[in-house]
């Protein structure tokens, strides 16, 4: 028997001891008989497992990879929708809309719609070359697009509360 807690010696180096093959089998066979018995019942526990394996699975994988591959094609359609992408890419105009307040950054619905129209075509191309980078510009765009804005104009009502503060200090002390 090893000493498990000699690793590093010339001990632990030593093969295991063969099986005797005098010993008698449990079957009363000779040991070698009971061992190939033995690995010939494991042999067919595991062909008679990968069979059934395999026959539920080719059932079943078909349909499967036909509902996965038909709910991603839902799923990439909606990525490429039009006026999403007019709202993604009329992002500057509507930040610098919230910084000026002037109406010369704001954009038509048909300007909306042609970004969209030239946002989607784009966003499609981009899928088949590198979907990963388009993931990643349409959460960064709608991240953008949904919270720089409203930063800005809390900027620029924090300035405003600021003047309005100083006027009223200034006022008060003469």
């Amino acid at each position: 028997m090893r000493n498990f807690f000699n690793w590093g010696t010339d001990d632990a180096q030593q093969p295991a001891p063969p099986l005797a093959q005098d010993a008698p089998s449990p079957t009363g066979g000779a040991p070698t008989d009971a061992i190939a018995a033995a690995r010939a019942k494991v042999e067919q526990d595991v062909t008679a497992r990968r069979r059934s394996r395999s026959e539920k699975n080719t059932g079943s994988v078909g349909s499967d990879q036909q509902t996965i591959q038909a709910e991603i094609a839902r799923q990439l359609e909606a990525c490429y929708e039009p006026g999403a992408w007019g709202a993604l890419l009329a992002l500057p105009a509507d930040a610098a809309l919230a910084v000026t307040g002037r109406d010369n950054w704001k954009i038509s619905k048909d300007e909306r719609h042609t970004l969209g129209v030239s946002g989607s075509a784009a966003a499609r191309t981009l899928m088949i070359s590198n979907p990963r980078s388009l993931a990643f510009l349409m959460l960064a765009s709608a991240l953008f697009s949904v919270y720089v804005p409203r930063a800005v104009q809390e900027i620029k009502h924090q300035q405003e509360k600021r003047k309005n503060d100083r006027e009223k200090d200034s006022k008060s002390s003469t």
